[in-house]
């Protein structure tokens, strides 16, 4: 029920997101970071951030920050070691790129957007996390890619392009 509410209040908001005060992404990110840290300690991960200053993104704060973890724990759960964040500016937009060092993404990565497909049975969840993320970065006139660089061992990277 809480999915189907806060799908209701997204669509609501979506007109409202060009209007979106600029919210500043360092901050959400060092802090789902240091949540996922603690999560996946056990893990050992490294995470690398490449940021300059504190760039901003017209998108409501929530969303945000359901967008960073979402991505940020799929990468902890795929990655062999490290993440790497990178976050450039691009005319009206900025570019979140999330890389693990991980298997990479199946074949068709893309249907990995669509509701209740999962890449593996093996790892927990519903098969909602990137639709969700889709959805509210879609929703906000981003755009996402997700792309797999198994065949050279680097792992898988999301591109996600946000309004600032």
């Amino acid at each position: 029920a809480w999915i189907i509410s806060r799908q209701l209040r997204r669509a609501a908001g979506q007109s409202r997101a060009l209007l979106a005060a600029p919210v500043g992404l360092r901050e959400p990110l060092e802090a789902v970071i240091r949540s996922l840290r603690k999560v996946y300690v056990d893990r050992g991960l490294e995470f690398h951030v490449e940021m300059e200053g504190d760039p901003e993104v017209r998108i409501d704060h929530a969303d945000l920050y359901e967008i960073l973890g979402n991505l940020l724990d799929n990468a902890c759960k795929w990655a062999h070691q490290r993440i790497e964040v990178t976050c450039t500016e691009q005319a009206a937009f900025i570019e979140i790129r999330i890389r693990d060092d991980g298997p990479g993404f199946p074949e068709e990565a893309a249907r990995l957007l669509e509701r209740g497909l999962r890449a593996d049975s093996r790892q927990e969840g519903q098969g909602l996390g990137l639709a969700v993320v889709n959805e509210i970065v879609t929703g906000a006139g981003g755009s996402i890619e997700l792309v797999s660089d198994a065949g050279d061992g680097a792992g898988a990277c999301v591109s996600v392009t946000l309004p600032t």
